[in-house]
């Protein structure tokens, strides 16, 4: 059986979203640490799916630029997203409460996303104390049905983002 291979067509750009400046001295942590993760909070799933393309100090990538540590590439996450709605009026909704029977989480509730950039982090960290975070997004493209009513620009959303370390434990 023969399985096809996915068409370049079917993956769009959309707009990278660059952080603001982060510091981390690595030097001045009290202890070396063993892990460290880059986390996104309240990441927005109700967008086309995505890979997300994370690059540190790298304002200028795209989802041309080479995944590789001299480029600041240090791993990707994906949105397994949405897109846009096709229930009735208000069937998408995140509401602030769940209903009386609703026992399953509503899937459009924003979501903490970690990535593990340990390695990447300590080698970067010997040149630069600042960090700029670049998010790009590789789109899959969604199903002719939505493709109108989707942005299929601004897909990545998050409101903070934040490098954590994690102390070698004794």
């Amino acid at each position: 059986m023969k399985t096809a291979k996915p068409s370049k067509s079917n993956r769009i750009q959309g707009k990278c979203v660059t952080s603001d400046k982060l510091r981390l001295n690595i030097k001045n942590l009290e202890k070396d640490f063993y892990r460290a993760d880059l986390v996104f909070y309240d990441l927005q799933n109700a967008v086309p799916s995505y890979e997300g393309r994370v690059f540190l100090n790298n304002p200028s990538a795209d989802i041309n630029t080479a995944k590789d540590l001299q480029h600041g590439y240090v791993g990707s996450f994906f949105v397994f997203g949405h897109g846009s709605c096709l229930g009735d009026a208000g069937h998408c909704d995140v509401h602030a409460q769940r209903e009386k029977f609703d026992f399953v989480p509503n899937p459009l509730r924003p979501q903490t996303v970690s990535l593990v950039i340990t390695d990447q982090l300590k080698k970067l960290a010997k040149k630069s104390k600042d960090f700029t975070i670049t998010v790009c997004p590789n789109i899959t493209r969604p199903p002719i049905i939505n493709q109108e009513e989707v942005d299929m620009e601004n897909v990545v959303k998050y409101s903070k983002v934040s490098i954590h370390t994690y102390d070698k434990e004794t």
